[in-house]
Parts: C-alpha cells; structure tokens; sequence
C-alpha cells in the first residue's frame, strides 16, 4: 500500500532556500486572503499577510532537516490560524483586555529598559498622552477636524496593539476594539512613567506590573 504523502517544504529552483508553501482551506478562501498571520521561523517570528490561494513564508535555511523542523512548527501555528478564523472573533474577557494591555506595556518597557534616554523624552510623551485623554488633537489624514480620545488612542496604540494581536493569532470582535484600546492607552500612560523614573536614574521595582494578568 502506497504511505499518504506528507506535506513537506517546498525548494525554490533557482536558490534552493526551503519555504513554507500551502493552500488556503477551501472553507477561508473568502475570509483568510489579506490578514495577517505570524508564523515562527527558527527562533524568530514573521509577520505574513495571506494570499489569495496560498500562504508562502521562506524558512531561512537550506539545511533539509532544519527547513522540515521550521516547516513543522510554521505549519502547526498556521493551522492553530485557521482554527480561530474558523471560529470567528471571540468577546475578550476582562482580564483578556488587560493581559493584552500588559503586555504592549512591557514590551515598551523592555525595549528602553537598558537605555531609557532623557527625562524630557518622557514627560513630553505624558503631556502626549494627557492630550489623547481630553482629545485635544488631530489624527494625520482626518482633515480640519478634532479628533475624539478614542481616535487619537487608536492612531497612536492601534499598530502596537495589532503585532500582538497578530502574533496571539487573535480575532477581534470589532466591540471589543474600543474598550481594548482604552486599557492599552492606561498601560502606555504607566509605561512612560515608569520609563521617566529609569530617565532619572531610578530602577526600583516596577510593582505596577502585578495589575496585568499573563496572557494564556
């Protein structure tokens, strides 16, 4: 009896670098094509939008056994993918809200820890972000008019809040955009404290981390 065939990565011809190539499920070919979808390769995480009929992510190696372990672990995210596509956008709890929070803010925190520039740097970002609060602003391209408190968040949160979203294979229910931004722009507000009293040579525990639940 001929064994089932395994998928396996796909050779380019002309530079024999090993890539990830497979075909939307039939049953997303209306809903898949043009999201975002973070897929690991090796110990690093690429960001992909989905094709019209298929997913290509290049492996980064040559190496047979190294490109079907990528392929491998590459593949199983995309499929864990396809499973909450299928489901749809699921209603976030509240402590799913600020797990999500917690982690733009440690992100944030974890990439000026070492360096965290000058205090003026981050008391010009509070008095930013105070301005969000009250909507005293505009959002670039939204021509002559003030934007609200929920706009300017979502102008100046919504892309970090999407790398995570994207990574965590998380579909969001549209309702839950608002309230999430929110939380997001509470824990951007903290960060930058945090990163103002580091500016001013103090390390002291962060202890306003303990509010943020992980995220499982």
């Amino acid at each position: 009896m001929t064994g089932i065939r395994m998928a396996s990565p796909w050779k380019e011809p002309s530079t024999g670098m090993l890539y990830l190539r497979v075909r939307v499920p039939a049953d997303l070919v209306k809903t898949g094509p043009g999201r975002k979808v973070a897929l690991p390769v090796g110990d690093s995480v690429n960001t992909i939008t989905v094709g019209k009929t298929f997913v290509k992510l290049s492996l980064s190696t040559r190496d047979p056994g190294e490109g079907k372990a990528r392929f491998i672990a590459a593949q199983a995210a995309l499929g864990a993918f396809w499973d909450n596509l299928r489901r749809g956008p699921q209603p976030l709890t509240h402590k799913q809200r600020l797990a999500l929070a917690g982690e733009v803010r440690a992100r944030v925190l974890a990439m000026f820890d070492d360096d965290p520039g000058s205090p003026a740097l981050w008391r010009g970002v509070l008095r930013a972000n105070t301005h969000i609060k009250g909507g005293l602003g505009f959002v670039p391209g939204q021509a002559g008019e003030e934007a609200t408190p929920a706009e300017m968040a979502e102008y100046r949160y919504g892309r970090a809040l999407d790398m995570i979203l994207t990574e965590r294979g998380i579909i969001l229910d549209p309702a839950d955009r608002a309230p999430l931004i929110a939380a997001v722009a509470e824990a951007m507000d903290e960060a930058a404290a945090v990163n103002l009293r580091k500016a001013e040579g103090d390390y002291s525990p962060d202890t306003g981390a303990t509010r943020y639940p992980a995220l499982v």
